[in-house]
């Protein structure tokens, strides 16, 4: 990693400008403190960053905890206080466990689906392996590539290995990859702040959101996780209320053409790989202030939409898994397969 990395307001942080890679506590809580608050005899006292507040922890017997916060301030915590929120504070124990995240995985984890298995379909509410056999997606969703940032969370303070790494210890199998039409944009050629951003993966730093997107897919699969493509709102931020105006697979600014034509590219760009295994081709279409969603008839017509856009991808990638969502929040999720839109609006069963 790069002498020098900002991790503000992320776990890892460190309090600071620059921050020192070696100042991050990589077992922070945010946003939290201990209370009661000092130990007797051990008053507030002024420390340079995380590090130091946590290194005075580790050197006093009855210390378990330490509060730190945005002023400087660090007070140590004993084994029976308590986490209570607080937006100016961080916190975490005496000394983080050895982590384990930049160790080689098993080459056998149960809970991962192997790439024999692979391409899955599905039959009636089950997902099959190529053969037959029932398989589980267990996904986690890692979000922030759709965000004003362009790259997903977290790659400040680890790299792209040690967090899928991290999501296979945790047994899940597969990752949802949520992203924006304008963050995959091809010209789209720079994220901002990319040194601190990306600082514990220099490699990446001249890189486009695209170009990121495709190594955090890679690293997924490389690590044995499935991958589940998201399309989750077409202007970069977060989603989703009734004013943001992405509540329908089309906006004024990304009409319905460049979002077919996305589904189009992204299928296509990961067909060789056998570990991208699904898209959800758009994010929980619901009401806005000026528009409803329909299940049959008039202009927004999610059902005669989600088969467009179905056919995109399967005529790319005829082996991807089709995720598609119902009106308004979601409720159930369907899947399909191969052009098999009849169960659609209804759990496949």
């Amino acid at each position: 990693a790069p002498p020098f990395c900002q991790a503000l307001g992320v776990r890892g942080h460190c309090l600071g400008s620059p921050c020192r890679v070696q100042d991050v506590v990589s077992c922070l809580d945010r946003y939290a403190r201990y209370e009661p608050l000092d130990l007797p005899g051990e008053g507030r006292t002024q420390e340079a960053n995380v590090r130091a507040c946590q290194q005075r922890c580790a050197s006093v017997a009855a210390c378990s905890h330490f509060s730190f916060f945005r002023d400087g301030g660090c007070h140590l915590q004993d084994s029976s206080a308590g986490l209570v929120p607080d937006e100016d504070a961080f916190c975490g124990p005496s000394r983080c466990a050895s982590s384990s995240a930049s160790e080689p995985v098993p080459e056998v984890s149960s809970w991962l689906i192997d790439r024999s298995s692979l391409p899955l379909q599905v039959r009636g509410s089950h997902v099959l392996s190529v053969d037959g056999r029932r398989q589980v997606l267990a996904c986690v969703n890692w979000y922030g590539a759709h965000m004003e940032m362009l790259v997903n969370n977290g790659l400040n303070v680890r790299s792209l290995a040690e967090v899928a790494h991290h999501i296979v210890e945790l047994k899940f199998n597969c990752v949802r990859l949520p992203y924006s039409l304008d963050s995959l944009n091809l010209s789209a050629a720079s994220i901002p702040h990319p040194a601190s951003q990306l600082c514990h993966n220099p490699e990446l730093q001249a890189s486009t959101p695209l170009e990121i997107f495709d190594s955090t897919v890679q690293a997924l699969t490389d690590a044995g996780l499935l991958v589940v493509l998201n399309n989750h709102v077409s202007k970069r931020g977060w989603c989703c209320d009734a004013s943001d105006g992405e509540g329908l697979w089309y906006t004024e600014d990304f009409p319905e053409s460049v979002w077919l034509d996305h589904l189009s590219f992204l299928a296509a760009r990961y067909r060789d790989n056998a570990g991208v295994v699904g898209f959800d081709i758009r994010n929980e279409i619901r009401s806005t202030e000026f528009e409803t969603p329909t299940w049959g008839g008039g202009s927004t017509d999610w059902a005669e939409a989600a088969s467009k856009g179905s056919r995109r991808v399967l005529d790319a990638n005829p082996d991807m898994l089709l995720f598609i969502s119902g009106l308004e929040q979601l409720v159930s999720r369907e899947i399909c397969r191969h052009g098999n839109l009849t169960c659609m609006g209804q759990l496949c069963r």
